[in-house]
């Protein structure tokens, strides 16, 4: 997830009203990624003139994260990557998203602590609803790309690696006009998301096939029987859901929309899907990860489409960096208009 540009006050378009955050969140409650990024320096420099010691794993998953950028070919001139695949592990900022209530879209949103218990999470949410027309969530996040970025500690080497790798590609790309359309346009916005999950998992493929299994340990294995027929499909549940959602929303039954999500929750859980909750905003999350089940994109397929018809995925990012606009990506791709 790309580090955003917070100001309290709505970034989104439409004919929706201004909305502040400060007259329901505390500033207290607020992460402060100011603060993070002058803490994290300080800790890097010492790590780099060897006055604090660095931990042995995330030495060896930069080291993992180096190699696949350089072999993949997206270093800089003068064969230096850059910029370097740094990152702190600990806890990650909640991010609070806001959609409107009519129609899902990313409307606004803000970083928190992490620490938030559940009746503050719950009280912030409600307070929101109540008194606007938005949906809100509070959301809990794997990473954030500041610079270090910010990855969630994890038992699993696997997915500090994805995380990780992840963020890397937000903090490359910020420097070409795909990075930096994040912010003006929402389908750019889903390309930069969801290209860096594929990248992410692009790496853990590469490394898992080179040598890096034993350090990582859960590698995933590929054996044809993935798909259990018997079980319940979570993916298909959410995709029908998210269709049915649209449908509704669009012909203006906004409260038959809200019960299906409520009631659509409480299946999940009976399922063994514990999902706290589904809204809007929910879905506006995770509709801008194109390969998300909460999403109706096809911006997964098209994208590896095209970088399986290049070379290397190297070549394939070098090509998508350059665009300027959601026009620019089609014509790219050679999707029809």
């Amino acid at each position: 997830m790309l580090v955003f540009s917070f100001s309290g006050t709505s970034c989104g378009e439409g004919d929706q009203s201004e909305f502040n955050f400060n007259e329901y969140v505390n500033p207290d409650q607020k992460f402060s990624i100011l603060q993070y990024e002058l803490r994290s320096i300080y800790n890097l420099t010492l790590e780099r003139f060897g006055l604090k010691k660095v931990d042995d794993n995330k030495i060896k998953i930069k080291k993992i994260i180096h190699e696949r950028i350089r072999d993949n070919d997206l270093n800089f001139y003068f064969d230096v990557v850059f910029p370097l695949p740094e990152f702190t592990l600990g806890s990650s900022p909640k991010l609070l998203l806001l959609s409107p209530r009519n129609k899902i879209e990313r409307f606004d949103e803000l970083l928190l602590i992490n620490d938030l218990n559940d009746d503050e999470i719950v009280s912030l949410e409600t307070e929101i609803e109540l008194n606007t027309n938005y949906s809100a969530i509070i959301i809990n996040i794997g990473g954030i790309a500041a610079y270090p970025s910010i990855i969630k500690s994890s038992e699993s080497k696997i997915n500090i690696l994805k995380t990780a790798s992840h963020e890397w590609l937000h903090q490359y790309l910020i420097m070409f006009p795909l990075g930096r359309a994040y912010f003006k346009d929402e389908n750019l916005r889903t390309v930069n998301e969801t290209l860096a999950n594929i990248f992410s998992e692009q790496i853990i493929k590469e490394a898992c096939n080179e040598g890096y299994e034993y350090f990582l340990k859960d590698c995933p294995k590929s054996n044809g029987n993935e798909l259990v027929k018997n079980k319940f499909d979570y993916r298909d549940f959410m995709k029908n859901l998210r269709i049915q959602v649209d449908k509704l929303l669009i012909r203006g039954d906004l409260k038959e929309a809200e019960i299906i999500m409520k009631e659509s929750s409480e299946i999940l859980k009976s399922e063994g899907f514990n999902v706290r909750k589904i809204n809007q905003a929910w879905f506006a999350f995770h509709g801008s990860y194109a390969d998300s089940p909460g999403s109706l994109s096809n911006v997964d397929k098209d994208l590896e489409d095209f970088i399986n018809s290049k070379n290397s995925i190297g070549l394939a990012i070098k090509d998508l960096r350059k665009i300027k606009n959601y026009n620019h990506y089609r014509e790219l791709l050679g999707i029809d208009q």
